[in-house]
């Protein structure tokens, strides 16, 4: 994720509040321990599955199945999308 456009990105919609120089260089190493935790837990449902392509029902799956990701993002997982 490149930090610079994360922490332009996050001073353009949090207009009055001071951040530091390393803002956007935090926010993006945020993502991407999300992004990977993410893709680590789809791997996990895609092997269970037996199959070699991570899938967007594969990414439903493990989200849905996972205990911290619905408590930190209670609303990011639709479940009229199975």
């Amino acid at each position: 994720f490149p930090s610079a456009r994360l922490g332009k990105y996050a001073m353009k919609q949090i207009p009055f509040t001071r951040q530091s120089a390393t803002f956007g260089i935090c926010l993006a190493a945020i993502l991407e321990y999300i992004a990977a935790e993410i893709i680590a837990l789809s791997l996990d449902a895609v092997k269970d599955r037996h199959k070699k392509r991570i899938t967007p029902r594969d990414i439903f799956l493990a989200l849905s199945n996972d205990a911290g990701f619905t408590a930190l993002f209670p609303d990011a997982v639709q479940l009229g999308v199975a």
